[in-house]
């Protein structure tokens, strides 16, 4: 018989755990240019923002941060006009979905649904009424947009990015 998983707030005895879980999507550039947290880090984040793990047989399989940050007004301005990304009124909290991450061979075992429900719930029971994110998965964008939107999530803001990039040489110019 498989191990239940059982997801939890992390304690700062799983910061060594997490970070190699963080470093496993470093091999899998899932986010490419993001630095993986260290064990140091995530001793300094668990207990002050909220760190959710998910275990099998008392090993991490998975996790996520969410920060607590206080909304402002000035975040959203965009030439001027305030873009209104959420309901939230100057310096209320709310909490910033930092990462999730499960480990591969855990995956499509609703284990990723069972950290963020368990995350809903704690940011639910710090008084802390949304939960703002930007999702980036660069090998599946639209499985994890559809993973969030199961959540509940909404998408209330699109950046696209296109790189353009300089010629180095034009042939027939001369300077």
């Amino acid at each position: 018989m498989t191990p239940k998983i059982r997801v939890r707030t992390a304690e700062r005895r799983d910061a060594a755990a997490l970070a190699l879980i963080d470093a496993s999507w470093k091999r899998e550039a899932v986010s490419p240019g993001l630095k993986p947290r260290t064990r140091k880090e995530f001793e300094s984040t668990i207990g002050k923002d909220i760190v959710i793990v998910a275990e099998e047989g008392g090993v991490p399989v998975g996790y996520a941060v969410g920060e607590a940050k206080r909304a402002s007004k000035k975040h959203f301005e965009i030439d001027q006009d305030t873009l209104h990304i959420n309901d939230l009124g100057d310096n209320e909290t709310y909490v910033d979905l930092d990462s999730l991450y499960v480990l591969r061979r855990y995956r499509k075992r609703s284990v990723g649904k069972a950290i963020m429900k368990e995350l809903m719930k704690e940011t639910g029971r710090r008084g802390i009424r949304q939960i703002l994110l930007a999702a980036d998965n660069k090998k599946n964008p639209e499985g994890l947009v559809n993973f969030y939107r199961g959540l509940g999530f909404k998408i209330v803001v699109t950046y696209m990015k296109r790189d353009v990039g300089r010629k180095t040489r034009r042939k027939g110019l001369s300077s």
